[in-house]
Order: structure tokens, then sequence, then C-alpha cells
């Protein structure tokens, strides 16, 4: 049952409003998930050390987020802002390893299509990534019209939740179809 732990954990990532709050929980699911996936592929270990760190990030973000809130001295928008980009960072590597995995994962069990359709998600998912990382370069505005940035930026968004949702039905389809050592096919 890893793929479905997996999917649940991943799916968390779709709350872009109080992502502060569902990364920590998404990233312990993730690793629940990769947890059991790890001694099928390597990729799904190196995934669940990646899944970890990103809880570690969230935490971090929501000790911050919660210090802001309730004590009126502090002041974590400085300190929030540094976050964003390692967090794209560590979001890219963690669905390059769970994509690569699936792909590795289904080209052995003879699912080529899958494969295919997981090695297109990388370089999707990679691409988007790495242009929110860009996005929260700081002074940017300075550089590009704000109207200009805010139309990007809503555009990103977009794209990220459209490779969010397509993550999640690879990693679906990986749940449906491949059977793992261990688990009954029903």
């Amino acid at each position: 049952m890893g793929f479905g732990t997996l999917f649940i954990g991943y799916f968390l990532l779709l709350n872009i409003t109080y992502f502060t709050v569902t990364d920590v929980i998404g990233g312990l699911v993730m690793a629940i998930g990769l947890q059991k996936l790890s001694p099928v592929n390597r990729y799904f270990k190196g995934a669940f050390y990646v899944s970890l760190l990103f809880s570690a990030l969230g935490l971090y973000e929501l000790v911050l987020t919660g210090c802001d809130m309730f004590m009126k001295s502090f002041s974590a928008d400085g300190l929030l802002s540094y976050c964003a980009i390692p967090r794209y960072v560590i979001l890219a590597l963690l669905s390059l390893l769970i994509l690569d995995g699936i792909r590795d994962v289904s080209k052995e069990v003879g699912l080529g299509e899958l494969s295919k359709k997981s090695y297109r998600q990388i370089f999707l998912s990679l691409s988007v990534y790495f242009l929110l990382a860009l996005l929260e370069i700081p002074g940017l505005e300075v550089i590009i019209d704000t109207r200009v940035l805010a139309i990007i930026s809503i555009v990103m968004l977009l794209s990220l939740t459209v490779t969010i949702i397509l993550n999640l039905v690879t990693i679906y389809s990986a749940y449906m179809r491949i059977c793992m050592p261990g688990e009954k096919d029903i």
C-alpha cells in the first residue's frame, strides 16, 4: 500500500493557501508510503529522505508562522521569504525521485506506457518548480513590471496545480497497476 499512502501525502500539496500546515503532514504521510516502497527501488529510498527534509522545512515554516501570529513583536516575513526557493527545490527533487521510481518499477513490470508517462512528468515537474523558484528571487519586481509579474505568478500557480494533479494521476496509475511484493492482487 505504499503508492496509496504516497498518493494521500502528495495530494496535500494541492493546499496552496495554508501550505505550512499541510506540508508537515503531507511530507510525513509521503515518507510513510515511500518507506514501504524503498526496498523495491533506490529512487523511492532517496525520495523517503527528501520527504523528511520537506517535512522539516514545513515544520520550520509552521513555527515561524505561529510565532508571527502569537508574538506581536516578532515578524517572520523576512525569514519566511527565504524558505520559498528551498521549498521549490525540495519539491522538484521529491517529484523527480518519485516519478523516476515509478518509471523504473513500471518498466520492470512491463508497463511501458506508465513508464513513458512518468518520464514526461519529470520534465514538466522540474520546469514548473524551477520557474516558481525563479519567481521567488528577491528584487525581481525591479527588473520586471509588477503587473507582468503578477500575471506570470498566477499562470505559474495554475501550472503548479495542473502539474500536481498530473503527478497524482501518475501515482494513482502506479497504485492501480503495480502490485508490490507482499501485496495480494485482488
